[in-house]
């Protein structure tokens, strides 16, 4: 008979390869024919700061085709560095692309604030929200506008990160696609997987029946709100089979830990039970365990039992890499195992904070009152 370690690794181990298998299957499946017709949609772009991907990203978005609709580019602030950046795009695609400069002081998330004049501006029902660091062509448009519809409130497309330049960003990467993609293909399967604000399209008719943008406001991470308020109607947030291209760059190991205390914090504040759970799925519980519960079971060392576990986590997620075409260099194999380690002591620490440095400014990441209006 196995004991508790064996038992629990046991499951653990059929959980992750359950993933594994469920992203095998579903990735790059298509939902949407080619030919179906697309509704017109308003595509904003909440912008602080010139990442060194932005005027690329910004005109493949205007250069997109099939696309019927707008651009509105949401930048906060007139001396804000993007500007310079954008306003020769604005000029050179007028038809397109919208620059929209300014705050909405009345919400609590800087994202929000800055979001919100795009929100009132923008002409059609089909709303789709993008981050200015990722990469939308015609496929993923395609899924994510045709699955809007019938119970499915709002579609997102999970990040899968690419272009990243150093070690810290390997982590980021590595964080994105072995670890969290592979996640949420499972939650999806039982209607729960979380809605990402990079890509996300969904009706402002029906994000306005459950509060508006107020409802995004009642807690430090909108997309987040955003799932609660729409599930809270009735509505499914899906996960489009498809993932969208979330261009890292370079990041610094500063840029690294408060990244991911913020996304900890956000697991925190809307999903507590999840955030406390989070651990057990990450690989240092799974090999920790792995290593004793399979040195009980076969009869090896420890030092064996984990590297046999070892072998199953990482060698399942090289053959994920390779079935999802994600980028792998020299560096990728540190950046699993330098991503693991961190899991549990950002968990830690997530737990003793309550505000995160997040872009320049300090953001409380506790639930706020709920509230209405737009």
């Amino acid at each position: 008979m196995p004991g508790t370690l064996e038992t629990i690794w046991a499951i653990l181990a059929a959980l992750y390869l359950a993933t594994i298998a469920v992203t095998f299957v579903a990735f790059g499946r298509r939902g949407v024919p080619a030919a179906a017709a697309l509704p017109r949609a308003s595509v904003i772009v909440p912008i602080k700061g010139a990442n060194p991907f932005l005027a690329a990203n910004i005109e493949a978005l205007a250069r997109l085709e099939p696309f019927a609709g707008e651009v509105l580019l949401a930048v906060a602030a007139a001396d804000d560095a993007a500007i310079p950046v954008l306003a020769p795009l604005v000029t050179r695609y007028t038809g397109r692309l919208r620059l929209l400069v300014g705050e909405a002081p009345e919400f609590a998330n800087p994202k929000l604030r800055n979001l919100a004049k795009a929100w009132r501006a923008a002409a059609e029902d089909t709303i789709l929200f993008l981050d200015d660091n990722v990469v939308l062509d015609a496929g993923l448009l395609r899924e994510l506008l045709g699955a809007l519809g019938g119970r499915t409130a709002a579609a997102t497309a999970a990040p899968a990160g690419v272009d990243a330049q150093g070690l810290p960003a390997e982590i980021e990467a590595a964080t994105c696609n072995g670890y969290l993609f592979r996640i949420e293909r499972l939650l999806e399967l039982f209607g729960g997987a979380a809605a990402f604000g990079n890509a996300l399209a969904l009706s402002k008719r029906a994000l306005e029946a459950a509060g508006g943008l107020a409802r995004l406001d009642e807690g430090p991470c909108e997309d987040n709100a955003l799932s609660k308020a729409l599930r809270t109607g009735g509505g499914r947030v899906t996960l489009v089979a498809i993932p969208i291209a979330r261009r890292i760059g370079r990041r610094s190991w500063r840029d690294i830990g408060l990244r991911h205390l913020r996304w900890k914090n956000c697991a925190k504040c809307h999903d507590p039970v999840l955030f406390v759970l989070e651990p057990l799925a990450g690989g240092a519980c799974f090999n920790l365990l792995g290593a004793f519960a399979l040195a009980g079971w076969l009869g090896v060392s420890w030092l064996a039992g984990l590297g046999m576990s070892a072998a199953l986590w990482y060698g399942g997620e090289a053959l994920l890499h390779g079935r999802c075409r994600w980028p792998v260099t020299a560096l990728t194999p540190l950046a699993w195992v330098l991503r693991d380690l961190m899991q549990p002591l950002v968990t830690l620490q997530a737990a003793f904070t309550r505000r995160v440095l997040w872009r320049g400014e300090t953001i409380d990441m506790r639930l706020r009152r709920p509230r209405t209006g737009r």
